[in-house]
């Protein structure tokens, strides 16, 4: 998947926008914080999960069904997870003073204006099914994923917290080619997102603090059915960085792409890095 998203903390609001040219290339700044709670948001993260997908996927909900050699077992699985994305900005586009600026250039393009910040980004996802997944249960591969285009805007209620919303496009989708979808003559254009997440350092000189999130999605590929998720833990910043360990819930169809009309609930601890 093509990772660019937003990557860190709050704006540098007030930092001055720089006078040379190449001052402006790969400034540090960043506009819109990346979502705490959105499963689906590239970051840097390494986390140990206990998922129920495997409990209802041989079902066949998106292709024939297929048989696994322990169901009982696979009923509660524990995974590894991990995840390598984030972005630099390419270009520092305008300042407005106090208020917070625009970069951009490559993809997302940020922005924060006063209490307000957005982002827009096109992106690439797709999914697919390990080969020993394959090997031992015979399952056939679906053609999920796609292009696509977002854009989400937030409004800050307080100092560090704040709520969002936003729509995404699929200008190409593989998955509305999926047998499954063209016999229920569903489409796969559009998705709707919502939530909020905070972030509270008031502890050791405001390096260590709380951050929390709480996100709600819907797409038409499933019937615009909810997804719910969570996260919740304390987190470190220093000289610009930040680390954390959240607790992390997720309900609803599943969040990998192969099982996209399966229920799936579950649980993961994970230590995430922005840079």
């Amino acid at each position: 998947m093509l990772v660019v998203a937003a990557v860190l903390a709050p704006a540098a609001a007030h930092a001055q926008l720089p006078a040379s040219g190449w001052d402006r290339l790969l400034p540090h700044d960043h506009y819109f914080r990346p979502l705490i709670a959105d499963v689906q948001e590239p970051r840097m993260s390494l986390g140990m999960l206990e998922t129920d997908v495997f409990a209802h996927a041989p079902e066949g909900r998106e292709r024939p069904p297929f048989t696994l050699p322990d169901p009982q077992d696979a009923a509660s699985d524990v995974e590894v997870s991990a995840g390598i994305g984030g972005s630099i900005p390419l270009w520092w586009l305008k300042q407005w003073p106090g208020k917070g600026g625009l970069v951009g250039v490559g993809m997302p393009i940020e922005f924060q204006y006063d209490r307000w910040s957005g982002r827009f980004r096109i992106m690439h996802r797709s999914s697919h099914l390990g080969d020993e997944l394959i090997q031992i249960s015979h399952a056939q591969r679906i053609e999920f994923g796609g292009e696509f285009a977002d854009f989400i805007a937030a409004y800050r209620f307080a100092d560090d917290a704040r709520v969002y919303g936003g729509a995404t496009y699929n200008f190409r989708s593989y998955t509305r080619w999926v047998p499954v979808m063209r016999r229920n003559n569903r489409e796969d254009y559009g998705q709707l997102q919502a939530g909020v997440d905070g972030t509270w350092y008031k502890w050791a000189d405001g390096h260590f603090g709380l951050i929390a999130g709480a996100d709600w999605q819907a797409q038409q590929r499933t019937n615009w059915r909810s997804i719910v998720s969570v996260a919740a833990g304390p987190g470190i910043q220093t000289n610009g960085r930040a680390t954390r360990l959240l607790v992390r819930y997720y309900h609803g169809p599943s969040s990998m792409g192969e099982f996209f009309l399966t229920p799936e609930t579950f649980w993961t601890v994970e230590w995430v890095v922005d840079f």
